[in-house]
């Protein structure tokens, strides 16, 4: 339940039917692209990912971008690969077969080995932004971004997917259990943001620069249940937030 000080709004539940449709009504590749995703170890980032989100794009070209690799329910989607395939080779099939939904879902295996790694990572992303029109999953954004091994020290071309990947068509979908190690762009350039469970308090003050969260709302994110969210976005007509409480499925 939330706080009872009647200072701060509250902030409704709301049913799942209701925000599934709303992200689908106003997700739009090159208007509204970006969804931010936080919530602690085990709070259900991966399966909102495959279960909430993705389904709205069956037919879109997806690289998930699993560095971590030890997550079941990701494990279980998309194609593995090593690199994107060659648009050609893709519109090939296409052809042969016909555009199938989730036909072009791609989840890239990451090398165990740090050099090979990063180079893997960063020749992907430059294919996607070259190319366009896709939507890349970053699961712990934090793994791409910070500079110091065994994170991959791309910033700047995760960055450059937020900030200039709109215009191209690029939709990013990035998830992160430490919010106080993400680049700013993480919360300024996201449209979404879903919070889920956050227990460490330094970590929650971050999270008061988003969403409009107030101090009492934080204290609710240390007993969310799993795979329950807050969900906020900025999107109605006139311009105020848009925010409820939601269990993903």
């Amino acid at each position: 339940m939330f706080p009872s000080d009647r200072s701060v709004p509250e902030i409704p539940n709301v049913d799942w039917t209701e925000i599934f449709c709303r992200v689908g009504d106003l997700w739009v590749p090159k208007e509204t692209p970006h969804h931010s995703i936080i919530a602690q170890n085990g709070g259900g980032k991966s399966y909102l990912i495959v279960n909430g989100l993705l389904p709205h794009r069956q037919h879109r070209n997806v690289l998930i971008i699993d560095v971590k690799g030890d997550d079941p329910t990701l494990a279980k989607t998309g194609k593995p690969v090593n690199k994107i395939p060659r648009r050609g080779l893709r519109s090939f099939n296409d052809w042969l077969s016909g555009e199938k939904p989730r036909e072009h879902w791609y989840r890239l295996v990451v090398s165990e080995n740090w050099n090979d790694a990063q180079k893997q990572v960063r020749k992907a992303l430059e294919d996607i932004y070259r190319e366009g029109d896709w939507t890349v999953v970053f699961d712990e954004t934090r793994a791409l971004t910070e500079a110091r091994p065994p994170a991959l020290n791309l910033g700047p071309y995760v960055e450059q997917m937020w900030i200039r990947g709109r215009s191209r068509g690029i939709e990013v979908i990035a998830a992160t259990q430490g919010p106080r190690w993400v680049p700013r762009s993480f919360y300024d350039q996201a449209q979404f943001h879903w919070i889920g469970t956050v227990e460490d308090e330094d970590s929650q003050k971050r999270l008061r620069e988003i969403g409009g969260m107030e101090r009492p709302h934080l204290e609710t994110l240390k007993r969310l249940p799993r795979y329950h969210y807050v969900y906020t976005d900025r999107l109605n007509d006139d311009g105020s937030r848009y925010r409820g409480i939601t269990k993903a499925l």
